[in-house]
């Protein structure tokens, strides 16, 4: 018995570690919710869109968005890399 409440303890730790980290997260990206366009484009962390169309006729309202990290820029770059490095594989090989 002992043995499943430690497991216990430490399974709830976990979850409790994950949540936290997912929390802040979402809490970074809602930074820049709800701003007006002359604090959004003040914020550093934030971009204005501005309003639009869309292709369905919908009117988009303009809003402020958090800019995002360099993830996922770096996300793009290292695949075009990995794809560019297996092709210089498969020439050579």
């Amino acid at each position: 018995m002992p043995n499943t409440i430690a497991s216990a303890k430490t399974l709830a730790a976990g979850a409790i570690v994950a949540c936290l980290a997912l929390s802040t997260t979402s809490v970074s990206a809602a930074e820049c919710k709800g701003m007006e366009k002359s604090k959004c484009e003040g914020n550093a962390s934030c971009t204005w869109v501005d309003g639009y169309k869309r292709k369905d006729g919908a009117q988009v309202a303009a809003y402020c968005r958090n800019k995002g990290g360099k993830k996922s820029s770096g996300g793009s770059s290292s695949s075009s890399s990995s794809s560019t490095g297996s092709s210089n594989r498969s020439s050579s090989g």
